[in-house]
């Protein structure tokens, strides 16, 4: 399912239909937006695996075209050099000997902001994650529509978002339900996501909801799960997780009606704000944990 999004964010991102297609100079400019994830690639091997790759996938296409299907085919190959790139890299630092150039390449290096396009999104969610950090996303994306496309991209990835500005307007400005009712359907969500391996998303939007000291309940939806997301992974199910009846957190959340006997090896915390990378900190940093989170500027390419 990623790789599809990928691919569809990808090419429809250059605003070309299946049947005109990709140029030579259009692939080569994506290619350039995918910098931080090929950096780790032979600077003189990456030429010559796009000029391969560029004469086998345009026999399907139209003469100097790429389609959309030859181009998936292509893009696949794409991914799977970069990740070949960063095996052989991984292998050299397991060894020691990784080279000082290579490491100040790594775009997900530090406890700082990091920059990343929507492409290499999952990538960098995945190295927060392994560093025990909780995600906070800067959103970058904004297109001028009333959804940014990262907005767009986890409203039918599956994840379940929590939509705390529209939680505060329910709330507190129109009186629509009460504090407890709004808990509980974001903890029913929370549950499900803890059983099936979705993600949980925190959608802000250009709002700054009051999370630690009003939209949070250790028995609906815990502060933990944005402030200490080594917490989180305790419990998750993979070897050597702990079970959540021993942990505080989970075992105050979960009861036996929830059905879980193990929490999913996936299941994982991500909090999405739409407030620019120079105000962000001042508006958000009395309500959320800002110094457990790896926080993450997400742009379109």
């Amino acid at each position: 399912m990623l790789l599809q999004l990928k691919v569809q964010t990808a090419f429809c991102g250059s605003k070309k239909d299946e049947e005109s297609g990709l140029q030579k100079l259009e692939l080569d400019s994506l290619i350039r937006a995918h910098h931080v994830e090929y950096a780790f690639c032979d600077e003189a091997e990456l030429p010559a695996f796009v000029a391969r790759s560029w004469e086998d996938a345009r026999r399907g296409s139209r003469a100097g075209l790429l389609n959309q299907d030859c181009f998936s085919t292509w893009y696949v190959g794409f991914l799977a050099f970069i990740e070949k790139c960063k095996r052989a890299q991984q292998q050299q630092v397991d060894a020691g000997l990784a080279s000082d150039a290579h490491s100040l390449h790594n775009p997900f290096v530090g406890d700082g902001l990091w920059m990343v396009p929507m492409a290499s999104l999952q990538d960098a969610l995945e190295a927060s994650w392994a560093k025990g950090r909780t995600p906070l996303l800067i959103d970058s994306t904004s297109d001028g529509g009333e959804s940014t496309p990262l907005e767009t991209y986890y409203a039918y990835s599956g994840d379940r978002c929590l939509d705390m500005k529209r939680a505060v307007v329910e709330v507190d400005v129109k009186k629509e339900k009460t504090l407890d009712e709004v808990l509980a359907e974001m903890r029913a969500k929370l549950v499900l996501s803890m059983r099936r391996g979705y993600h949980v998303v925190y959608m802000l939007g250009n709002a700054a909801p009051r999370l630690r000291s009003r939209f949070s309940s250790a028995r609906h939806l815990p502060f933990v799960l944005l402030a200490d997301n080594g917490e989180v992974q305790r419990v998750l199910g993979r070897e050597g997780g702990e079970d959540w009846r021993h942990v505080e957190w989970s075992r105050e959340l979960l009861t036996a009606a929830d059905q879980i006997v193990t929490v999913h090896r996936d299941f994982q915390v991500v909090a999405v704000t739409r407030f620019p990378p120079d105000t962000y900190e001042s508006l958000l940093g009395k309500e959320l944990p800002l110094a457990t989170m790896q926080h993450i500027r997400v742009t379109r390419t």
